[in-house]
């Protein structure tokens, strides 16, 4: 994490970067959700519950976040809710029970 605030070289006094990232209102309320979510997964969900339901809840969550209200303003093409939340879904089972399957068969690794 030091790496990433600590100036480098002859561009110390620049960090125009980081001002364009997070200098952003909008893209300050993706991060801050990002980190939540991830946060909410790793000291709520994942220890506490089966991993497959924890998995499926973090990742729908995630996306309908993403995809409904911190969407992009400058997004075209608007989709309906209940299409979002069908794909979460889909995503969520999909990975949740992909993930699990490939970690106990392929690297013999037990989940919660």
């Amino acid at each position: 994490m030091f790496l990433v605030f600590r100036p480098a070289g002859k561009a110390a006094e620049d960090f125009g970067f980081w001002s364009d990232v997070f200098g952003n209102s909008a893209n300050r309320k993706r991060a801050l959700a990002a980190f939540v979510l991830t946060l909410g997964y790793g000291a709520v969900l994942f220890g506490n519950m089966p991993y497959v339901p924890a998995t499926f809840l973090f990742i729908f969550a995630f996306v309908a976040v993403f995809e409904t209200w911190l969407k992009p303003e400058d997004a075209t093409k608007k989709t309906p809710i209940w299409r979002v939340l069908t794909i979460a879904a889909v995503l969520g089972l999909i990975v949740s029970f992909g993930t699990h399957i490939i970690f106990q068969k392929l690297f013999l690794v037990q989940l919660p």
